[in-house]
């Protein structure tokens, strides 16, 4: 069963003496949803960087399914193992809603016909109507476009799921819709889902719940 494991993950910026993360440990397991919360400043987004595969920490360890991330494989890492849910969505804005889930899917050289089924097979998973597959996601409410980007993560399969406050522009029902759309992916798929935010009613309802504080990650 694959597990993200921190071990001692400490984190500074070229040409500063200050480390934005210092000693973080933690085990996140398959088929859990688990929160992280902390102030603004906290170092959340620099962790979630390093849980993501966009960068690598110069002390400590990063472990999934065993094996640590080494830069030299963290664009692999990026493509097939970990998918990101962002509050700002990060969808093409050029191609529509069926075209964005379609993108994981082609890139794993699916054939066009079958990566459109797949795709739409996705987006009724999350809820999107099929009169909105071939909007561009300019013309979606954000609840939309966050429901595009979960579908997208269910097309690509990535059994690790990175959530960069992925309320953080939505009103409350839509909020707690997404949560609740990322915990069943957890459950379905057996994913471990790692959620950053800043909403306490959101991280609580993880099954896992971590606090960062000057660097420092602590289960409570």
């Amino acid at each position: 069963m694959a597990e993200l494991i921190l071990d001692n993950v400490r984190y500074r910026y070229r040409r500063s003496k200050r480390w934005v993360l210092d000693g973080c440990n933690a085990v996140f397991s398959a088929g859990t949803v688990s929160s992280i919360r902390g102030r603004s400043g906290a170092g959340k987004s620099t962790l979630l960087h390093l849980i993501a595969g966009f960068d690598s920490a110069p002390e400590g360890k990063i472990l999934w399914d065993g094996q640590e991330l080494q830069k030299s494989r963290l664009t692999e890492y990026r493509r097939h193992e970990a998918g990101i849910v962002s509050q700002s969505f990060l969808l093409f804005q050029t191609r529509t809603v069926l075209e964005n889930v379609c993108y994981p899917l082609e890139l794993g050289d699916l054939d066009r016909a079958k990566a459109r089924t797949e795709a739409r097979a996705c987006l009724e998973a999350v809820g999107l109507s099929e009169e909105l597959y071939h909007r561009l996601p300019g013309r979606l409410s954000g609840g939309e476009q966050q429901r595009v980007a979960i579908a997208r993560c269910l097309a690509g399969k990535y059994p690790l799921i990175v959530a960069d406050e992925p309320t953080g522009n939505l009103d409350e029902e839509n909020a707690h819709a997404i949560m609740a759309l990322l915990i069943a992916l957890s459950r379905e798929r057996n994913a471990t889902v790692i959620v950053v935010t800043h909403d306490s009613e959101i991280a609580e309802k993880a099954d896992e719940k971590y606090r960062l504080v000057s660097g420092i990650l602590s289960k409570l």
